[in-house]
């Protein structure tokens, strides 16, 4: 899993991939810690990754 954490204002933002076509995305303040956040989105992920997989689409049909 690839995680991508960016500091922002106040705070962090999280971007990890959740399976084909999708992502989880979190916003956190300052009082965060970021080895504890991207653990738990991690852990997440693999309880409900499969769950959150989008098949592609075409024409708002699915392919």
């Amino acid at each position: 899993m690839k995680l991508v954490m960016i500091e922002i204002d106040r705070g962090y933002f999280y971007l990890m991939n959740a399976g084909a076509n999708a992502f989880l995305a979190v916003l956190s303040d300052v009082r965060c810690e970021p080895g504890r956040m991207s653990a738990m989105m991690r852990d997440l992920v693999v309880r409900i990754g499969g769950h959150l997989t989008s098949p592609p689409r075409r024409n708002g049909q699915i392919v």
